[in-house]
């Protein structure tokens, strides 16, 4: 979630003042020295493979669904829904993606799948778009679905994220 540290001074305490958000083009860059500032960041917090808050969750992740790297993001985690039929076996993923990405983001994401955790092969998406679900974070989760077949007995899934240029 776009979290920003803006506090003003009332008559009986603190209020949080609610920011813009940023526009498309905010970058990787502009979007982890806002977190962390160069002069007084902590040596590699904004490394994009970099976990500083301890989450499990890279930077790179962080910046792509629209997270603070600052903060454990408990809300982070993809939907994953498997539904079977005649036709093969269809994975439907849905997952939060920060408002300022635009039309050609500096991160993207593969579907992945493995038998033994060791080899993986990407899977041919079939849809790829904004959902209308409320938002996750600061967008629509984007959802994208996946015909898989045959699903073998014992299969394994991931997402693979990858800065699609220079960061």
């Amino acid at each position: 979630t776009w979290v920003r540290d803006d506090r003003v001074a009332m008559p009986g305490g603190l209020r949080y003042q609610t920011p813009d958000l940023p526009d498309t083009t905010f970058t990787y860059s502009s979007w982890i020295h806002h977190f962390y500032p160069l002069p007084v960041s902590p040596a590699g917090a904004d490394d994009p493979l970099a976990d500083p808050d301890n989450d499990g969750v890279v930077n790179l992740i962080e910046y792509y669904c629209g997270m603070d790297p600052r903060f454990h993001d408990a809300a982070l985690r993809p939907v994953l829904n498997v539904t079977t039929s005649p036709g093969g076996t269809a994975l439907q993923i849905l997952l939060p993606r920060a408002c300022w990405l635009g039309q050609t983001p500096q991160v993207a994401w593969t579907l992945q799948r493995s038998t033994d955790l060791l080899e993986w092969t990407p899977v041919t998406l079939t849809t790829f778009a904004a959902t209308g679900a409320p938002p996750v974070g600061d967008a629509p989760p984007w959802e994208a679905t996946a015909t898989v077949s045959p699903l073998l007995q014992r299969e394994f899934f991931r997402l693979k994220f990858h800065a699609t240029g220079p960061l």
